[in-house]
């Protein structure tokens, strides 16, 4: 019976010390598996390289065809126009392998839907580095996945092409070239809209930006330049996606006590549209002047709204978008989202490089990324030498004036 009694008291002992080790495991199974990755690269791993540009082309040239590329994004999850984009460019692949291919070679685009989870997309971009296979890549979605990611795209010589993203830290002159970013930067953007500013005799702004890279960083660039040029930031609050909406109305309506405001500035948008709309009509009850947003809001408005709700876009004249409207019917998230045309442009961007190089190799197209004039279904283009568009086609319109161009183009098409 002792013997018994002790045995069963180690028992009781070893399941107690397992159920503690099996916890502790699942807690911190992240950075387990973190060192679990590393430890891997570092010994066993250690004898696979990278592959090199040379290792790709090779590649491409053992498998005539096709050309794969690594889709990189929040393609069915996380940020708002994630599924959209998806719909745009898989509209502009068609497009291209209806025509042709790239140089004869059909697309084969691989969607790596990241969930908005930065461990998930650095995991993507070491399998891209390791596989010859994948020739460049598109994406990621936002400014702070591809910051993160930005030291193992240089490192690991990846071609990048990342549409939507704006920033000026993304890219700089002294980078290597392979990080391309084939829209105007906050900066281009923000000089436009300081003219609109002063265009119309605007001034005593509130300022209003979501908590992420992309928006903390326009909104410091936005307040440096309008200081510079006599116009006034009387306040600038800050809100998550998540927080109640009624909070935030809340700090507005402190600010509009004591504060002399006479017109918003927005940037960013909630994802979720009936709290943008109750958010707007709040600010056009109580506020005389202009709202921008850099993002258009979406929800049901009154013409005179409209005409005092004005947004960015990045085109001269919609009737150049006609057979690109056309396609759109299909996503219709996608016709008041200004960047549609940037996502869906991109894709002929490095087609048209990999045609005038007149060959796979990615220095030689990179070389025509960096000095020529390419070719896209809405005109010409050029990169800057920090890889944005050179001489972007910003304007700020009303939603009002927006709607009646977009309409007097699927007019046009009927």
């Amino acid at each position: 019976m002792q013997i018994y009694r002790e045995n069963l008291k180690v028992a009781a002992v070893v399941c107690i010390v397992l159920a503690v080790v099996i916890a502790f495991c699942m807690y911190f199974r992240a950075t387990l598996y973190e060192l679990f990755r590393i430890s891997w690269n570092l010994t066993i791993g250690e004898t696979r390289e990278v592959c090199t540009p040379e290792d790709r082309l090779a590649y491409l040239k053992s498998h005539p065809g096709e050309i794969k590329f690594a889709m990189l994004g929040n393609w069915q999850s996380g940020d708002q126009s994630g599924k959209p984009d998806r719909d745009i460019l898989e509209m502009a692949i068609r497009r291209i392998n209806r025509d042709g291919g790239i140089n004869g070679r059909q697309i084969i685009p691989e969607w790596m839907d990241i969930h908005d989870s930065m461990n998930q997309l650095r995991e993507y971009v070491e399998k891209i580095a390791y596989d010859p296979s994948y020739y460049m890549i598109f994406g990621p979605s936002s400014s702070g996945q591809l910051l993160d990611i930005k030291p193992l795209l240089l490192n690991y010589k990846l071609l990048t092409i990342a549409p939507r993203l704006s920033s000026p830290g993304l890219t700089r002159p002294e980078d290597p070239p392979y990080i391309f970013l084939p829209c105007s930067s906050d900066v281009q953007d923000i000089s436009e809209l300081l003219k609109w500013a002063q265009d119309g005799n605007r001034d005593n702004f509130i300022l209003i930006n979501e908590k992420t890279v992309f928006a903390e960083g326009y909104s410091k660039h936005i307040e440096r330049i309008f200081f510079e040029r006599d116009r006034t930031i009387v306040a600038r609050t800050h809100f998550n996606r998540t927080d109640n909406v009624r909070y935030l109305l809340e700090e507005l309506r402190n600010y509009l006590t004591y504060l002399n405001i006479q017109n918003v500035l927005v940037v960013a948008v909630a994802p979720d549209p009936e709290r943008s709309a109750r958010l707007v009509h709040w600010m056009l009850g109580r506020i005389k002047g202009s709202i921008f947003s850099c993002k258009a809001f979406s929800g049901e408005y009154t013409d005179e709204e409209l005409k005092r709700i004005f947004t960015i876009v990045y085109f001269d004249k919609p009737e150049k978008l006609q057979a690109f409207v056309n396609e759109l019917s299909s996503v219709p998230a996608a016709l008041s989202d200004s960047y549609a045309p940037l996502v869906y442009r991109s894709v002929f961007l490095l087609a048209d490089a990999c045609r005038q190089a007149e060959s796979l190799d990615q220095q030689a197209v990179i070389k025509v990324l960096l000095n020529n004039t390419l070719d896209t279904p809405f005109g010409k283009f050029r990169f800057n030498q920090s890889r944005f568009e050179r001489e972007p086609m910003i304007r700020v319109v009303s939603l009002y004036q927006l709607r009646k161009e977009w309409s007097a183009v699927g007019s046009a098409q009927k």
